[in-house]
């Protein structure tokens, strides 16, 4: 019996394209045990919501900012409401590769606040934050503040200015790459809707009113994203009527800062009139990408949809596996790791969220939908995790699919027939 077990594996020693057919079969059932099914959709064409499941959280929350800092390759929260507790006076940091929430937590912060504002300078290595409310059962104060962060001391500055927007919530704002500005648009105060447009200059310390001829119409709750390729800021979206209940609008606009001219590209096709969405640029595949948000009825979208500025068009690209339909979240674009980042917000009945999905769009352009209904979407496992291949089980896949394609190559030649000997 051993002499024939010895045989035979000499035989298939011998024959390397079983070889490398065994070695293909050995690393799909390796890469499916080790990572499971959801390692195997990423290598399909993309347009894929991942529930990373880290280990540590930041507490559930809604009513902050996401940003990317480049320089550090993390993403910077913070602050937030927690129903019925009060506000977190937390800064986290989270970092794709290692798929962890680190507590960044200094003794000189800005006080706990809600629907602040909040964009990454790049050129000046800082995030920027702007206003924020505290809301309480005999206050409504709006902070009239202007606050930076620097990552690599871990330390966040009062910017002390004599002119600035007046205080706000549930505005937006966006770093302008090509002008170096910070731009701010909307939002409001307890009896006040702003159509102002803003533009802040790190270096300078200095908020300057743009007042351009043309904007859009007074709101709150819309949100921005700066496209780099085409050097415009984005907005989308919002309330034109003060809570509560909102008003929303499903208009699509473009700023320019070097012409301060805002223009109204609304096209027939765009995700439905949405407040407290989330918005973010995708710079390897030069498109805006937009999730979630509420409705007239606050009843909350999971639909996902890209924007290409260029042709002026949306495209509805909501994968069967997304995130629970949420509004009032964080989200932005980890340019290093190519993942769209989205954490916290709230459901329906405004319990919030701790959970961090990541969104891997790419370059796929499958089948659209014109459409802009919501389908309820299950969410994906607790348990799910970053899906990555090793360079070395890569390297072998190559190896055993170039032995198999030559293979391949030489029977054919021979004119003969596969099989095993």
């Amino acid at each position: 019996m051993m002499l024939i077990t010895c045989l035979s594996f000499r035989k298939i020693v011998k024959n390397q394209l079983l070889i490398s057919l065994l070695i293909m079969i050995v690393l799909i059932v390796a890469v499916e045990t080790k990572f499971g099914n959801s390692t195997i959709l990423s290598l399909q064409k993309g347009n894929t919501w991942i529930n990373m499941s880290p280990t540590t959280n930041p507490q559930p929350r809604s009513d902050f900012k996401a940003v990317y800092d480049v320089k550090a390759d993390k993403i910077i929260i913070f602050s937030g409401l927690q129903i019925f507790v009060g506000k977190y006076q937390d800064t986290w940091s989270y970092d794709f590769n290692t798929n962890l929430w680190t507590n960044m937590s200094s003794d000189n912060m800005p006080l706990a606040r809600e629907a602040y504002s909040m964009a990454y300078d790049e050129e000046s290595d800082r995030t920027v934050l702007f206003s924020g409310v505290k809301i309480g059962p005999w206050e409504w104060i709006c902070w009239n503040e202007t606050w930076s962060f620097d990552y690599e001391s871990n330390s966040w500055t009062f910017m002390d200015l004599p002119i600035q927007p007046s205080g706000r919530l549930w505005a937006d704002m966006v770093y302008d790459k090509g002008s170096d500005r910070i731009i701010l648009f909307g939002g409001f105060s307890k009896d006040t809707m702003y159509a102002d447009t803003w533009a802040y200059n790190f270096n300078t310390n200095e908020w300057i009113n743009m007042t351009p001829s043309i904007q859009p119409s007074p709101r709150w709750g819309h949100r921005m994203t700066y496209d780099e390729e085409s050097d415009l800021v984005i907005l989308f979206g919002g309330s034109i009527a003060l809570p509560s209940p909102p008003v929303t609008v499903r208009d699509t606009w473009t700023y320019d800062y070097d012409t301060n001219t805002w223009v109204n590209v609304t096209s027939s096709t765009s995700p439905q009139g949405s407040v407290n969405h989330d918005l973010t640029y995708d710079t390897k595949s030069d498109r805006v990408i937009f999730y979630g948000g509420g409705d007239d009825n606050l009843i909350n979208k999971g639909e996902t949809w890209i924007y290409d500025v260029n042709t002026n068009r949306w495209s509805n690209k909501t994968p069967i596996t997304s995130p629970e339909p949420r509004r009032r979240s964080g989200m932005a674009y980890d340019e290093e790791s190519d993942r769209t980042i989205l954490f916290g917000g709230c459901f329906d009945d405004f319990s919030l969220i701790d959970e961090t999905w990541a969104y891997d769009y790419q370059t796929s352009e499958g089948p659209e939908s014109s459409t802009s209904s919501t389908t309820s979407k299950e969410p994906e496992s607790s348990t799910s995790k970053p899906t990555r291949i090793p360079s070395l089980t890569l390297e072998l896949a190559i190896i055993s699919f170039s032995i198999f394609g030559k293979q391949l190559k030489r029977k054919s030649k021979n004119k003969s027939k596969f099989r095993f000997e």
